[in-house]
Parts: structure tokens; C-alpha cells; sequence
């Protein structure tokens, strides 16, 4: 997202239109989600760039959870197919 200048002379980030296109994968949609939410934690968004931005999030939230979801169906039906045990996805925090 390239910078707008503002009056005080201090540059913002510009948030893609609520209505942009999603990325094509998920993890280029967690990077955009990513940027939105430090974008908006650093509180140097107007509101109506905040709201734009949180309605952005909100699109690429549910997409990541799709992505998940069908990612989720696949493994369910690999192991359907004869996997002796289930594969599971352990979270590396």
C-alpha cells in the first residue's frame, strides 16, 4: 500500500477498496490481513479509513477460512482413502 501524505506532512497507509479483488492465496491474503491490522493498531488511520480497512479484513478473513475449510475437507478425504492414522496439523506458536 503506497503512503498518502497528509496535511501535518505525516504518511499514512492507504487501504486497498473494501471491494479489491482477493489475493489468489491464502498466504498473500495473511500478509495483506497482516499489514491491515498493524496498519490499524498504529492509530494513524482516519475512520473511515479504519472502517474501509476492517471491512477489507473481514473479506480476507472469510476467504483464509475457506481456504482452511477445503484444506480441511481434502485431508478428511485422504484419510477416508486408507490412511491408517488421521494427519494432523499441529500450530507452531
Amino acid at each position: 500500500m503506497p503512503p498518502k501524505a497528509t496535511p501535518q506532512g505525516v504518511s499514512v497507509p492507504v487501504s486497498p477498496s473494501p471491494e479489491a479483488p482477493l489475493p489468489e492465496t491464502f498466504e498473500a491474503a495473511m500478509a495483506e490481513l497482516t499489514r491491515l491490522v498493524s496498519d490499524m493498531e498504529a492509530g494513524s488511520m482516519s475512520l473511515a479509513e479504519s472502517l474501509a480497512a476492517y471491512e477489507r479484513g473481514k473479506r480476507l478473513e472469510r476467504f483464509c477460512q475457506e481456504q482452511l475449510q477445503i484444506v480441511e475437507d481434502q485431508l478428511k478425504l485422504i484419510d477416508a482413502q486408507g490412511n491408517e492414522q488421521p494427519l494432523k496439523l499441529e500450530s507452531r506458536r
